[in-house]
C-alpha cells in the first residue's frame, strides 16, 4: 500500500538521522581524547552504539565523515559572511560579531569541547580563509582600495585577530559572555581602525 510505503520511508530516514546524529556525537568525543587521525571506525561505531555497515552506509571512512562535518560548518559561516554587504558593515562590525557570538552560542558546550581539538584548528583556518576572500571580493569595494596594501594587510589581521578571540573564549581563556566578547572585539576594531584608518595628523 503507498501510505505503508510512505510511513515506512520515513521511518527510515528518522533512523538514517539519529544514526548519523549518534556517529557525529561520537566522533566529538573522540576528539577530546586523541587527534583526528588516530580515531578509527572501531572506536566509532563503538562509542555510537552503531554497527560497521550504519556507519559505511553514511561514510566512506573518517576522513569522510571530517569532511562532511567541516563542509557543514564552512556552509553556515558563509551564510553569516553574505550578511556582510557593505562598507558600514565592514567599517563597523557589531551586527556580524553579534552574528558569530549567537551562532557559537547555539551549540556553546560542543565548541568548547572542539576548541582543543587540532581538527578544530583546521576548521578555523578554513573560517578564516573562507572571511578573507569574502573581504577581498566584496564588489562594492573600490579596485584601489581591494589592491593596497593597507587593506589587505588589515584583512588578514582582523581575520586572525576575531578567530583568535573566539578560540580564547571557547578555551575559557576569556572571563565573558558571548555578548561582550562581541562588544569589546567591536571596540577594538573602532579605536584601533583595523581595517580604514585615517592618518593622524
Amino acid at each position: 500500500m503507498p501510505g505503508a510505503v510512505a510511513v515506512r520511508t520515513k521511518a527510515e530516514y528518522s533512523s538514517s538521522i539519529r544514526s548519523k546524529e549518534r556517529i557525529r556525537d561520537a566522533f566529538f568525543e573522540m576528539l577530546q581524547e586523541k587527534p583526528v587521525e588516530k580515531i578509527t571506525v572501531t572506536d566509532i561505531i563503538r562509542n555510537a552504539h552503531v554497527n560497521r555497515g550504519t556507519f559505511y552506509a553514511h561514510y566512506a571512512d573518517i576522513h569522510q565523515l571530517l569532511e562532511s562535518i567541516e563542509n557543514e560548518y564552512l556552509e553556515m559561516f558563509d551564510g553569516m559572511l553574505e550578511q556582510i554587504d557593505s562598507m558600514e558593515d565592514i567599517q563597523a562590525p557589531l551586527r556580524f560579531l553579534l552574528t558569530i557570538s549567537d551562532f557559537l552560542e547555539k551549540n556553546e558546550e560542543l565548541y568548547r569541547k572542539l576548541a582543543w581539538a587540532t581538527a578544530t584548528e583546521v576548521l578555523i583556518s578554513k573560517m578564516q580563509d573562507h572571511f578573507i576572500q569574502h573581504m577581498k571580493h566584496m564588489p562594492e569595494l573600490p579596485e584601489e582600495l581591494r589592491n593596497s596594501l593597507a587593506f589587505r594587510a588589515r584583512v588578514y589581521l582582523f581575520a586572525g585577530g576575531i578567530s583568535g578571540i573566539y578560540r580564547a573564549w571557547m578555551r575559557g581563556e576569556l572571563d565573558a559572555n558571548l555578548q561582550e566578547v562581541a562588544q569589546e572585539a567591536n571596540r577594538i576594531i573602532l579605536d584601533e581602525s583595523l581595517l580604514f584608518f585615517q592618518e593622524k595628523k
